[in-house]
Parts: structure tokens; sequence; C-alpha cells
């Protein structure tokens, strides 16, 4: 007998792949010398990999949980007590099933996702990426102060914004 496992569970399963691609990643990159700090540009492109599959699935299981809602309050209270009138439920579930018919946006869905989880891996790996470039000119190496200066600019930005700012908002029937 199979067990079933839950899309909530899913989730979660990629954010555990991500964390711990994340810490063993950036703890390779800090245990070796020989490693550059251009090796953390790969870390947060796993990263936004892992988020964006995150987001894709946040917005069909929003889609579901949408289309779900009318037959618990529709379809279900109606036959647990039928005394009460029977709500209009039907053409809500088919409008759902309309072609392109999403809840969310993708953009929506993956900011929601930054904003959980994401940020603040990209925060962890944005503090190790610093300590890496402290240790190289500790080392004599010259401080790429382009490198940080483009990488801070664009990251660190929009993670603080959806972290601090973007409203993540339920959408229920």
């Amino acid at each position: 007998m199979t067990r079933l496992t839950s899309y909530r569970q899913r989730l979660d399963a990629t954010t555990n792949w991500a964390v711990t691609l994340t810490s063993v990643l950036v703890a390779f990159s800090l245990g070796s010398n020989t490693t550059g700090h251009y090796f953390f540009g790969f870390i947060l492109i796993l990263q936004l990999f892992f988020c964006g599959v995150e987001a894709r699935r946040l917005v069909y299981y929003r889609l579901v949980r949408h289309r779900c809602r009318p037959f618990e309050r529709g379809l279900f209270s109606h036959l647990l007590m039928p005394a009460m009138p029977a709500a209009d439920w039907k053409k809500p579930l088919r409008d759902t099933y309309m072609a392109d018919a999403k809840l969310i946006p993708f953009r929506q869905g993956f900011m929601i996702r930054i904003k959980r989880i994401y940020g603040f891996l990209v925060l962890a790996t944005y503090m190790g990426w610093i300590f890496k470039l402290i240790s190289l000119t500790d080392l004599g190496q010259p401080f790429p102060w382009v490198t940080f200066g483009v990488v801070s600019a664009v990251i660190f930005p929009i993670c603080m914004y959806a972290i601090i700012f973007y409203g993540d908002r339920l959408l229920d029937v």
C-alpha cells in the first residue's frame, strides 16, 4: 500500500533539497581555498531554480485548493443539512476549469516563496560569500569590488523587498 503525500509535503521536500544543497555547497566553498568566490553565484542560481519549482507548484496548489472550497461550502454543506438552500457552486467551479485559469500569477508565487524561505537562504549565502571574499583578501588576493557591487545591487534589494514589504495574501473562495 502506497502512502499518499500531500502537496504541502512536496513543497517541503523541495525546500529541504534547497537548504541541504545550499549548506553543503557553502561549506564546501568556505572550506576550500582553491574554490573561487564566483562559486556562490552558482549557489544562487540553484536557489532561484528551486524557488521557481516551488512557485510553480504553489500556483497550482492554490488553484486546486480554490476548486475544493465550493464543494465544501456548497455541495457538502447542502448534503449534510438539506433544509439549507443550496449555494450556486457550479458556475465558479466551472470558471476555474477554463483555459489558463490561474488564481495567482507565477510572479506572485515566486515572491511568496522568496518571502517565506528563499530570501533568508539567499541572505545566508550572501553572508557566506562576504566571508569568503574577506578570507581571500587575507590571503593576499585583491577584493573584487565590481563583482561585489553588482551582485549586491541586484540580489540584496530584491530579497529585502520581498521579506519586508511584499504582502502574502491568502486567496480563498
